[in-house]
């Protein structure tokens, strides 16, 4: 099982949600990021898969409707096994 993403963090730019981490640093082929607009990453949809370096900084954008939203992110190993996921990030778009 790959490592979970480290430093996952978020922050909101007008009306974009801007998300960081650190990508797992072996076992690693993508970060899977999900979204929910509770605190309950049962259920949380899949935003997008976002491919990176191995232990290196990533980021994902993306412009949601106005709302209250939370995130997650998994790495993906190159069999798209996932590993544990982030604790979730939380972000008001106005």
């Amino acid at each position: 099982m790959p490592a979970t993403p480290t430093e996952f963090d978020s922050s909101a730019t007008g009306s974009s949600v801007n998300l960081s981490w650190i990508n797992a640093p072996t076992n690693y082929s993508a970060t899977r990021i999900f979204r929910n607009t509770v605190d309950s990453y049962a259920g949380a949809s899949f935003v997008d898969d976002v491919a990176g370096l191995a232990g290196q900084p990533s980021n994902f954008i993306e412009s949601p409707a106005a709302g209250t939203y939370f995130y997650w992110a998994v790495t993906l190993n190159p069999s798209f096994v996932p590993s544990p996921e982030t604790a979730s990030v939380e972000i008001t778009i106005a």
